[in-house]
């Protein structure tokens, strides 16, 4: 009561409004980290060749761009989308729900199955690599 009467005298969003944001984000942003984490990622076809100028030149860009091509397109399971401008453009509301949700995910305690394909090897590199890549982005799994 005390709350929303302070965001009625001051004009904050009230605790529906908030919830309804919270849904706002949540459908997109689960859709992105799909994307991210390769949830429906195809199988490849036999005989890819990393060994291809374009996959060697590729994979030097850094750690996000190492090739695999033997079981699925990139060595670790994270898209180097998340190093771009564009990720880092996201409203705060969507990096903060973007942010609890990896730190659901890598630590196993993700119950949709749509990150089942994750072994907790994956889980590690990816979260080895978000470390490396974007410093303080998984703040409360460092240490771990």
């Amino acid at each position: 009561e005390y709350r929303d009467e302070m965001r009625r005298l001051f004009g904050g969003p009230s605790e529906e409004t908030e919830a309804s944001v919270k849904r706002r984000i949540a459908g997109p942003a689960e859709e992105l980290l799909d994307y991210l984490l390769f949830s429906k990622e195809a199988a490849l076809p036999p005989g890819l060749d990393a060994s291809t100028p374009f996959a060697k030149a590729f994979s030097q860009r850094g750690p996000l761009y190492a090739l695999d091509l033997r079981t699925r397109l990139l060595r670790v399971p994270l898209s180097y989308l998340i190093a771009s401008e564009s990720f880092d453009a996201l409203p705060q509301e969507t990096l903060d729900y973007l942010r609890g949700r990896f730190v659901q995910i890598l630590a196993g305690e993700d119950e949709s199955g749509r990150f089942a394909h994750l072994t907790p090897a994956d889980r590690e590199a990816v979260r080895r690599l978000l470390q490396a890549e974007k410093p303080g982005f998984l703040s409360s799994l460092d240490g771990r």
